[in-house]
C-alpha cells in the first residue's frame, strides 16, 4: 500500500515535466531561504567566526559557529518576553492550570454546578456518550444492589457463610462496567486468584500447626508468608498488568484469611481446611459470578461499536479540515489539526484494546479495520502539511455550504452515472468564469494578464495569483468537496454495516454532517421507506458510494488536465516561484492530490468490506432469519508480549492510575520501537546484497543498548550459559529495579498494618484479641486495594478520600442505627434505601468523573462493610448501640489508616515525584525527535542515487512519527499530574540547580518546551514528504559543486542532531546547560551564502546545457523550498527549547 502512494506522489509532477521541456528555470528555493536567513540572523557577528579556505574534513567531525554572549543574552530576552505572554501563543499544547485566586465558597457553587450539569447531561441521553455513562453507572449500580440483597437475605447469606462481607468489596472492584471481552477475562482471572489465594492461606495455617512452638507463635509463620506472598504478586501486577485481576484477588483472600480469625488452631480444629477453604473463595467466586452475569444481561457493550465511532470521528475531522480549507483561517486550521492528532492516538489506542481482548464480537476483520487505520495515517501527513494561509480559495461560508448541499443532490440524483463532471453546483458569485485561454478579461483593478507582469512587485504578486485563480480554482473546489463526498459516504457505510444505531441529528451536531444530505440519506436509505425492500437498500447504498468514487476520480482527472494545459501557456515561468503564495498553492494543490488519491484508496477498502458483509447479509443466512448469523467470534490477536502489559482505559480508571501510568507505558512502547527501527537498513541496495537470506532472519541491525554487554558476556554458544543470563535476569528484577521498590514498599505497608495480630502470640486459650473484634482486619485489606505505585501525592485528592470515608462511616451509622431502632422490623428494605442513596452518586465517580474513581470504591466499600458487619454481629448476639458505634468508627478509622498510608508511602519510602519525572521526560522526547530529524535526512535528503525510500522507509517513517505524537500527549498529561502534586513536597534536585520546581514560572517554562517539540514535530512531517520529491544531489548543477557544498551541508545538519543530543542528555542526567553551543542557523546561512555564490559563478554556463540540467526542476524547486522553511521552523524551535532548557536546569558558568 505504502508503495502505491510512493507513485502516487510521484505522478502529479510527471504530468509536468513533459511540459516543462526546453524551459530555464532559475535556483528560487536558494533566494526565498537565503533571504529568510538573513533576516533570522541579521544581528549575528558571524564575519570573524569563519576562518576562510579552511574545511573540517576529519571523518566524526564537524566544523560548527558559535556566537558571543551577547548574542546569547538578546535572544534570553525573547525567551523572558514569551513567558511573560508579551508575544503570541502557539499551537495550544499548553495545560489548563486552574486559578486559585477564587474563594472556597466560589469554589463550592462552581463544583455543585458542574454536577448538577453533569447529572442532567447523563440523564437526558441526548448524546452517545451521556447513554455510555448512564449504562454503566446502571449496571454498576444493580450490582451492588443485588449483593447487598443477598448478604442480608438469611438464606442466601448463610448460604455464603459468615465471611459474606467481603462480597460487595468483590463487586465494586470488579464492576460490571466493561467490555464483554474484559469481563470475561478479567472473570477468569479473578477466579484463579480466588483459588490460588485460599489456597496459600491453606497452606500457611497448615504450616503454622505442624508442632506446638508453630502453633502457640503462629504470627511468624503468617508474617512471613503475607511478606513473600505480597511482595512476589506486587512485583508480578507491576511487571505485568494484565495479571492486575489476578494478583488483586489473591492478595485480598490472602490477607483476608490470615488476619480476620483468631485462635486459628482452635478455629481449624472445629471447622476443618475444606470447609475452611469452601467458606473463604465462595463469598469471592459469588460476587466475581455476580458482575459477569449483569455485564452480560444488561446492555452488554462490546469495543466494535467503540472502535467504528472513533473512525467515524476520526473521519469528521479529517473533513472538517477539509471544508476549512475554503475559509484559510490559520487559527482553526492549527484547532482542526490537535483535534485530528487527538482522534488519531484515540483510534489508535481503541484499536489496540479492542485487538487486546480476549474475546471479541464483530463484523469486521481484525485486519481490514487495521488497513483502515493505516490509510487514515497516510492522509493525514500531507493533510497537516498544507501550507496556510491559501490564496487560492476565500469563498464565503454561505458559498460552501451552497456547494455542499447542491453536490448531494446531484449525488442522490440518478442521472450521476452518466455525467460525473458537474459544473452547474460552481455557482459562484458571478457568472461562471471560463478556463483561461490567454485572452481573459481581468478586473480594472487587477493588471491585464495578456501584456506581461508590471513591474510594480505588488502588482506582479495580484498578476500571478489572479492567472493561478482563474486557472485551478474551480478544479480545486470540485476536487474538495469531491473528497468530502466520499469521506461522508465512508462514514455513512461504515454505520450502516457496522449495524450503528444513530439518528440524523448526532450526525449532524457531532459528526459535522451536512443537514440536507443527512436527511436525504436517512429517508431513502437508513430509515428504509416503505417502497424499498431491505436488500436493495444496501445495495443502493453502495451503488451510490461507488459513483461517488468515480466521480471523484474524474476530478482528480480533471485536475490534472488542467495543470497539463496550464504548464504549455507562457504564464508558466520561474518568477512564479518567488512568490510565496504561488508556492503555497502550489503545494496546495499537490498535497489535495495526494489526499483524493488515499481517499480513493481509502474509500475502496471501506467499499470492499461493506460488500463482502452485504453478500453475507443478502445470503442465505439472513440476519431476516438469524439476527448473529454474520457476527464474528474473534480471539484475541495482539502480540502476547505486548498483551501482557497493557490493560484497557477502564481498568486504568478504575485504579486511579490513567495519566501517570499511560505515560510509562507510552514511553516504553516508543522506546522498544525506536531501538527496533532507529538502526533498521532499508537501502534498497542494502536489500539486493542480502536477498539470499532467509525472511526469517531479518535485515534488522539493534541500536545500541546498555544490556548489549551483559548479552555478550553471558549468551554464549552452550545451553548453560543461557540458562545462566535467565537466571541473572530474573534475579535483577527482583532484587533491584523500580518495580522490586514498589513491591517492598507495598509488602511493608500489609506487614505494619497487620502487625497487631501478628505479634499477640495467640494461643489455644486466648479469647477475641481487640484487632479481630474492632474489625481492624479491614485496613491492610484496603491498604492492599487502594495501592498505587505511581501515585501523586496531592493534598485535595488526600483530603476527598477522607472525607468520603467520613461520610460514608456517619451514613453507615445512621442506616444501623435506624435499623436498631426499629428492632430490625422492615430493616432490610431501610439498608436497601441507604445503599440506593450513597451508591449512586458513589457510581458516578467511575464514570462522570474517572479521576476520582478510588473515592467512588472507599465510599462504596465502608459502608458496605459497616453495615454487614453490623448484620453479621446482630444475627450472632445481642447487638447494641455501643456495638454499632464502636463498629463503625473502628472501620472508619481503619479505613483512614489505609488512605493515608497509601499515599503518604510513596512520599517517606523510595518517593515518586511526578515533578521529577517530567524533566526526564523531555530528554526522552528530544532524543525520539532528534532521531526522527536523523533519518529524514539519511533516507531522504542526503540518499545515495538510485535509492529513493523503500516501502518498509515509508512505513517505518509513519510509525515514528505516530509514536512520537502519542509520546508528545503522555508528557503532556505527566504534566497535568505534575501541577496537581502538592507544593509542600521537598523536591531532590542537584545542588547546582537554582530553579524552584514550585513555582508557576517552572510550568510556564514546561508547556512553551513542549509546544515548540509539537511544532518541530509536525515540521519533520513536513520535511519528510517534501524530501521524497528532491536530493540535495538532484539541485545541484556538477560533482565538483555537490563536494564543494558537502562539508558545509554537513555541518548544518549534524549542528542540529548535536544540539538535540546534547540537551537531551542534559534533560536525562540533569545537569547544566553549556554556555557556548553551535549556532544552527549561522550554519545554515553560510551553506545558503555559498549556493548563491556558486550559483551566480555558474550563471553564464551554456543555455543547452543548462536546459538539460532543468528539465525536472520545476517540481524539486516547489518541495525544495518548503523543505527549507520546515527545516528552518525546526531550527527556529530548538533554540527556543535550547534557552528555556537553560531556564529550568541552569546554564554552566
Amino acid at each position: 500500500m505504502i508503495n502505491s502512494v510512493h507513485k502516487i506522489e510521484s505522478s502529479f509532477s510527471e504530468a509536468s515535466y513533459g511540459a516543462s521541456k526546453n524551459r530555464t528555470f532559475k535556483r528560487p528555493s536558494i533566494t526565498v531561504s537565503q533571504r529568510r536567513l538573513h533576516g533570522l540572523t541579521e544581528h549575528y557577528d558571524i564575519e570573524n567566526t569563519n576562518i576562510p579556505g579552511l574545511n573540517e574534513l576529519r571523518p566524526g567531525y564537524f566544523d560548527p559557529i558559535y556566537l558571543k554572549k551577547s548574542q546569547s543574552k538578546r535572544n534570553r530576552r525573547r525567551i523572558d518576553d514569551d513567558l511573560d505572554g508579551k508575544s503570541e501563543k502557539l499551537h495550544g499544547m499548553t495545560v489548563n492550570r486552574k486559578t486559585q485566586s477564587s474563594t472556597l465558597t466560589q469554589r463550592a457553587i462552581s463544583m455543585s454546578n458542574k454536577t448538577i450539569k453533569d447529572l442532567l447531561n447523563i440523564f437526558s441521553l441526548n448524546s452517545r456518550k451521556s447513554s455510555e455513562s448512564f449504562i454503566g453507572v446502571l449496571r454498576i449500580f444493580i450490582g451492588y444492589l443485588i449483593s447487598i440483597i443477598l448478604c442480608i437475605n438469611s438464606t442466601s447469606g448463610r448460604w455464603l457463610g459468615p465471611q459474606r462481607t467481603i462480597v460487595p468489596l468483590i463487586v465494586t472492584i470488579f464492576h460490571p462496567s466493561h467490555s464483554v471481552g474484559t469481563q470475561i477475562e478479567m472473570s477468569i482471572l479473578a477466579e484463579l486468584g480466588v483459588i490460588c489465594g485460599g489456597a496459600v492461606s491453606v497452606l500457611a495455617i497448615f504450616l503454622s500447626s505442624l508442632s506446638l512452638p508453630s502453633r502457640t507463635h503462629y504470627g511468624g509463620i503468617f508474617a512471613v508468608f503475607l511478606f513473600l506472598c505480597i511482595f512476589l504478586l506486587q512485583l508480578l501486577r507491576l511487571e505485568f498488568n494484565r495479571s492486575y485481576y489476578f494478583c488483586i484477588t489473591t492478595g485480598i483472600i490472602l490477607i483476608y484469611c490470615l488476619t480476620s480469625f483468631p485462635g486459628m488452631t482452635t478455629f481449624i480444629n472445629d471447622i476443618g481446611y475444606l470447609q475452611f477453604f469452601k467458606n473463604s473463595i465462595i463469598p469471592s467466586s459469588m460476587g466475581i459470578c455476580l458482575t459477569l452475569l449483569i455485564n452480560l444481561m444488561v446492555c452488554p457493550r462490546f469495543d466494535h461499536k467503540r472502535l467504528i465511532f472513533s473512525y467515524i470521528k476520526t473521519l469528521s475531522d479529517i473533513k472538517g479540515s477539509i471544508l476549512e480549507t475554503v475559509g484559510s483561517n490559520v487559527d482553526k486550521q492549527q484547532t482542526l489539526s490537535k483535534n485530528i492528532d487527538w482522534s488519531l492516538i484515540t483510534l489508535s489506542e481503541n484499536l489496540r484494546e479492542y485487538s487486546n481482548e480476549l474475546l471479541k464480537i464483530t463484523l469486521f476483520e481484525s485486519r481490514d479495520l487495521e488497513q483502515i487505520r493505516n490509510c487514515i495515517n497516510l492522509i493525514v501527513s500531507p493533510l497537516k502539511s498544507i501550507p496556510y494561509p491559501i490564496s487560492l480559495l476565500t469563498p464565503d461560508c454561505d458559498l460552501k455550504d451552497h456547494i455542499h448541499s447542491n453536490l448531494y443532490t446531484k449525488i442522490i440524483s440518478s442521472d450521476l452515472q452518466e455525467n460525473y463532471k458537474i459544473r452547474s453546483l460552481l455557482d459562484l458569485r458571478s457568472t461562471s468564469e471560463n478556463q483561461y485561454d490567454g485572452d481573459d478579461s481581468l478586473s480594472h483593478a487587477r493588471p491585464d494578464t495578456t501584456t506581461g507582469p508590471p513591474s510594480n512587485s505588488n502588482l506582479s504578486r495580484e498578476y500571478y495569483l489572479r492567472i493561478f485563480e482563474n486557472q485551478f480554482k474551480n478544479p480545486a473546489l470540485e476536487l474538495l468537496i469531491s473528497i468530502v463526498a466520499c469521506i461522508e459516504l465512508s462514514q455513512i457505510c461504515l454505520i450502516k454495516y457496522a449495524r450503528i444505531n444513530i439518528t440524523p441529528g448526532e450526525l449532524v451536531c457531532d459528526y459535522g454532517f451536512n443537514y440536507d444530505m443527512t436527511n436525504a440519506f436517512f429517508s431513502d436509505i437508513l430509515q428504509r421507506n416503505q417502497d424499498i425492500q431491505k436488500e436493495d437498500a444496501g445495495t443502493l447504498l453502495l451503488l451510490r458510494f461507488e459513483n461517488t468514487i468515480n466521480y471523484l476520480k474524474r476530478n482528480l482527472q480533471n485536475l490534472d488536465i488542467t495543470y497539463k494545459k496550464y504548464t504549455n501557456t507562457h504564464k508558466f515561468c520561474d518568477d512564479l516561484l518567488v512568490e510565496r503564495e504561488i508556492t503555497r498553492c502550489f503545494l496546495f494543490l499537490r498535497y489535495h492530490r495526494q489526499i483524493s488519491k488515499l481517499v480513493i484508496f481509502l474509500s475502496h477498502i471501506i467499499l470492499k468490506i461493506c460488500s463482502k458483509e452485504s453478500c453475507l447479509t443478502n445470503g442465505p443466512m439472513s440476519r431476516n432469519f438469524f439476527p448473529w448469523s454474520n457476527w464474528k467470534f474473534n480471539w484475541i490477536d495482539y502480540p502476547m508480549k505486548k498483551a501482557l502489559l497493557r490493560l484497557p482505559k477502564q481498568c486504568l480508571r478504575d485504579r486511579g492510575k490513567l495519566t501517570v501510568f499511560s505515560y510509562f507505558q507510552v514511553s516504553n512502547e516508543v522506546d522498544q520501537s525506536f531501538e527496533k527501527i532507529y538502526n533498521m537498513n532499508t537501502s534498497r541496495t542494502f536489500s539486493n546484497m542480502n536477498s539470499r537470506k532467509s525472511a526469517s532472519e531479518g535485515d534488522i541491525i539493534r541500536a545500541i543498548s546498555h544490556t548489549d554487554y551483559n548479552k555478550q558476556l553471558f549468551l554464549e554458544d552452550s545451553d548453560k550459559s543461557k540458562i545462566k543470563h535467565q537466571i541473572w535476569r530474573l534475579a535483577k528484577k527482583i532484587t533491584s529495579g523500580t518495580n522490586s521498590k514498589n513491591s517492598f514498599k507495598n509488602a511493608f505497608l500489609i506487614i505494619m498494618t497487620s502487625l497487631p495480630i501478628l505479634i499477640t502470640g495467640f494461643d489455644e486459650e486466648s479469647h477475641y484479641p481487640w484487632y479481630v473484634n474492632y474489625h481492624c482486619y479491614w485496613c491492610p485489606v484496603l491498604t492492599w486495594v487502594l495501592y498505587s505505585s505511581t501515585s501523586v501525592f496531592s493534598i485535595k485528592k488526600m483530603a476527598k478520600r477522607c472525607c468520603a470515608v467520613i461520610i460514608a462511616g456517619l451514613w453507615a451509622l445512621c442506616c444501623c442505627e435506624s435499623v436498631f431502632k426499629n428492632s430490625f422490623k422492615g430493616g432490610k428494605h431501610i439498608c436497601l434505601i441507604f445503599s440506593a442513596l450513597i451508591a449512586f452518586p458513589s457510581m458516578l465517580k467511575f464514570h462522570v468523573y474517572p479521576t476520582e474513581s478510588r473515592i467512588g470504591l472507599v465510599s462504596l466499600s465502608v459502608f458496605s462493610l459497616i453495615l454487614l458487619d453490623t448484620y453479621d454481629d446482630s444475627e450472632s448476639s445481642n447487638l447494641t448501640a455501643g456495638n454499632i458505634w464502636n463498629i463503625c468508627w473502628s472501620i472508619s478509622a481503619s479505613a483512614l489508616v489505609a488512605v493515608i498510608s497509601t499515599i503518604m508511602i510513596n512520599i517517606l519510602i523510595w518517593p515518586f515525584i511526578a515533578r521529577n519525572q517530567v524533566t526526564k521526560s523531555f530528554g526522552k522526547l528530544l532524543l525520539n525527535l532528534s532521531q526522527c530529524y536523523q533519518i529524514v535526512n539519511d533516507r531522504y535528503v542526503y540518499r545515495d542515487a538510485d535509492d529513493p525510500p523503500t516501502e518498509l522507509t515509508l512505513t517505518l517513517s509513519t510509525i515514528r512519527e505516530t509514536r512520537v505524537l502519542e509520546h508528545l500527549y503522555a508528557v503532556r498529561n505527566l504534566i497535568k499530574s505534575s501541577i496537581s502534586e502538592a507544593n509542600i513536597i521537598n523536591i531532590s534536585v542537584n545542588i547546582n540547580h537554582y530553579y524552584n520546581r514550585n513555582s508557576e514560572f517552572y510550568f510556564k517554562t514546561v508547556e512553551k518546551i513542549l509546544e515548540s517539540c509539537y511544532v518541530i514535530l509536525n515540521k519533520i512531517i513536513e520535511a519528510r514528504i517534501n524530501a521524497v520529491q528532491f536530493t540535495s544531489w538532484i539541485k545541484d548543477n556538477d560533482i565538483l559543486m555537490s563536494k564543494k557544498l558537502l562539508p558545509l551541508r554537513r555541518d548544518s545538519a549534524v549542528s542540529i542532531i548535536f544540539n538535540f543530543y546534547l540537551v537531551a542528555n542534559c534533560f536525562q542526567s540533569e545537569n547544566r546547560i553549556p554556555n557556548y553551543l553551535p549556532s544552527m542557523l549561522s550554519l545554515r546561512k553560510r551553506l545558503y551564502d555559498e549556493m548563491s555564490i556558486i550559483k551566480n559563478s555558474m550563471s553564464n554556463l551554456n543555455i543547452e546545457k543548462t536546459n538539460k540540467i532543468t528539465e525536472d526542476v520545476h517540481w524539486t524547486e516547489i518541495h525544495a523550498i518548503a523543505f527549507s522553511k520546515s527545516i528552518t521552523d525546526i531550527v527556529e524551535e530548538l533554540d527556543k527549547i535550547i534557552d528555556y532548557s537553560k531556564i529550568i536546569l541552569g546554564e554552566q558558568t
